[in-house]
C-alpha cells in the first residue's frame, strides 16, 4: 500500500538541525507522527511524508527539499513566511504537491493526513478528491475546529472561518480519533472511524526506569505550561509538600513561564527546564520518581484529548499520576495513580502519600505494569497495523 502522509512531520537530521539552529518545534506531535509513519512502515506500508514546516518554526524564507530516512520518503514544501500570502501559498502548496505526487501513485494509494494543518492538508485534500484517492484524518486535538472562537467577539470572518474548517474537517472518508467524543465533532457526516488514543515506541522495551541514587525524589511534569492544563495547583501543592528531599521539574514552554521563575525564587525545590529534545526529556523521566499529568478535568476540551505525554510517561516505566480524564479509556486506571482532588490540597496530598508513605517497591511495580501494558497493547508497530487493517476493512484504502 502506498500512503502519502501530510502532516508537519520531519526527519530526524532535520529536526536536529532546527535544534542546533534554535529552533524548537512541538515535539509532541512530531513524536505521534514519527512513531505512526515508523510503524506503518514496519507494516510494509511504502511511505511519503509530505511536510509543511511549522509555521513558528525555522526561518521564514526555506528552499523545498527532498530527504530519504529509514526508507521514508521526506518532500518538505517551500517555505515563505508572508503575512496575507502564507495561507493561501500552503494550500495552493498543498494541492499541486499532492497532484504531483498522486499522479505517480495513483493506484494502490491512500492518504493520511494530520488534520490541524489546515490550510496544507486542505490542498491536500482537494488534490486527492480530484484524484478519487482516498483520504483519511489523524485528529489529535481540535484547536481550529468548532469552539475555537469560544470567549472571543464573534465577528462574520469568525463565523466564517469556524464554519470553513468545521466543513474541511467533516469531509475525509475514514478518522482516526484520540476519544470517542472527537466523532461528534469532526465526524458529522458519520465516515467510518476508529479510536487510536495513542501509541508508544516498541523501543523503549528496552529502555528501563533507573532513579537516581541521591536521595531526590524528583516529580516531572513535561508540556505546555498553562494554568488551563493544572500547573498553577500543581505548583501550589507541591509547596505544601514537607518534604526536602523532593524536587518538581518543569519542562515545557507557555504564558506561566514568568510566573514559574518567580515561584523558584521562593523555594528552591522547585526547577525550571524549559524546551529541551525530547530524548532528553525521556531520559529524566527514566530517572524520575513520578510523572505528574494535572490537567483539570472540569475544561470542555479534556474530552477531545488523550495526551500523549500520558502514554510516553507509562512507557518509561515511571510511576504516572494524572487526573480522570474523560477521554482516557477505564482500562488505564490500573496501571496509573489518580488525582481525584483537583486542587493544591489534593496534589499536597497525593504527593504525600506517594513520595513519603509509599514504599519504593511499590512505586516501582506501579510503573513496571503501566509499561508492560502500553508495550505490549499500545506499541506502534501494533497500533499501526490497526490503522492498515480499519483502511481495508472500511473500503477506503487498498487492498
Amino acid at each position: 500500500m502506498n500512503i502519502l502522509y501530510v502532516s508537519t512531520l520531519c526527519s530526524d537530521r532535520l529536526i536536529k538541525e532546527l535544534f542546533d539552529a534554535g529552533y524548537k518545534p512541538i515535539q509532541a506531535i512530531q513524536k505521534f507522527n514519527k512513531l505512526l509513519v515508523n510503524g506503518l512502515a514496519e507494516n510494509g506500508c511504502d511511505l511519503y511524508a509530505l511536510t509543511e514546516i511549522p509555521k513558528t518554526v525555522g526561518p521564514r524564507f526555506l528552499k523545498r527539499k527532498r530527504e530519504t530516512e529509514n526508507g521514508i520518503a521526506f518532500t518538505y514544501c517551500r517555505k515563505i513566511d508572508i503575512k496575507l500570502f502564507y495561507n493561501l501559498y500552503m494550500f495552493l502548496s498543498g494541492f499541486f504537491l499532492t497532484l504531483r505526487w498522486g499522479l505517480k501513485h495513483r493506484d494502490q494509494s491512500v492518504a493520511i493526513m494530520d488534520v490541524l494543518q489546515t490550510e496544507f492538508c486542505s490542498g491536500a485534500l482537494y488534490a486527492c478528491k480530484f484524484l478519487r484517492i482516498k483520504t483519511v484524518a489523524v485528529v489529535t486535538d481540535l484547536p481550529g475546529l468548532p469552539g475555537m472562537l469560544a470567549g472571543t467577539r464573534r465577528t462574520f470572518i469568525h463565523r466564517f472561518v469556524e464554519k470553513a474548517i468545521n466543513r474541511y474537517a467533516n469531509s475525509f472518508d475514514a478518522y482516526i480519533l484520540l476519544t470517542e467524543q472527537m466523532n461528534e465533532v469532526v465526524n458529522l457526516k458519520g465516515r467510518p472511524y476508529m479510536i487510536m488514543e495513542g501509541l508508544v515506541d516498541v523501543n523503549m522495551a528496552d529502555a528501563g526506569a533507573t532513579v537516581n541514587g541521591d536521595g531526590r525524589k524528583i516529580v516531572i511534569y513535561a508540556g505546555g505550561l498553562y494554568e488551563e492544563y493544572g500547573i498553577k495547583y500543581l505548583i501550589d501543592g507541591f509547596k505544601m509538600l514537607d518534604d526536602k528531599d523532593a524536587e518538581l521539574h518543569l519542562f515545557g514552554h507557555g504564558p506561566m513561564v514568568n510566573e514559574i521563575e518567580e515561584e523558584i525564587k521562593r523555594d528552591g525545590r522547585i526547577r525550571f527546564l524549559g524546551i529541551v529534545h525530547n530524548s532528553k526529556v525521556v531520559e529524566a523521566e527514566l530517572q524520575a520518581t513520578l510523572l505528574v499529568n494535572p490537567r483539570p478535568t472540569v475544561e470542555d476540551f479534556t474530552k477531545y484529548s488523550f495526551p500523549s505525554k500520558n502514554m510516553e510517561y507509562m512507557v518509561s516505566g515511571t510511576p504516572v499520576l494524572t487526573t480522570n480524564l474523560p477521554g482516557m479509556p477505564k482500562e488505564y486506571h490500573d496501571y496509573v495513580y489518580l488525582l481525584e482532588d483537583e486542587s493544591a490540597q489534593g496534589v499536597s496530598q497525593v504527593l504525600k502519600k506517594l513520595l513519603v508513605d509509599t514504599p519504593a517497591s511499590e512505586l516501582k511495580d506501579k510503573g513496571l505494569s503501566a509499561k508492560q501494558f502500553v508495550l505490549k497493547n499500545k506499541n506502534n508497530i501494533f497500533q499501526s497495523k490497526r490503522v492498515i487493517d480499519f483502511i481495508k476493512q472500511q473500503n477506503v484504502g487498498i487492498h
